[in-house]
């Protein structure tokens, strides 16, 4: 699963929509939008890292 958020504020979000687009269309088929952005989900208290977590061995090919 890839969740994308919109970045700072929210003028930041057609990033986040070209990021979903691009995905959608390489064919990555669980790809969100954060929903209220970073800031949300950061006010909610929900867990961050601070570091990138190891990626998972895949077969996936891009379409």
């Amino acid at each position: 699963m890839v969740v994308v958020h919109e970045g700072g504020d929210a003028t930041d979000f057609g990033a986040a929509a070209r990021v979903y687009w691009t995905l959608k269309t390489a064919g990555v088929g669980r790809v969100s939008i954060l929903d209220g952005g970073m800031k949300s989900w950061l006010a909610a208290g929900l867990p961050t890292a601070a570091a990138p977590s190891a990626p998972a061995p895949t077969t996936y090919q891009v379409r």
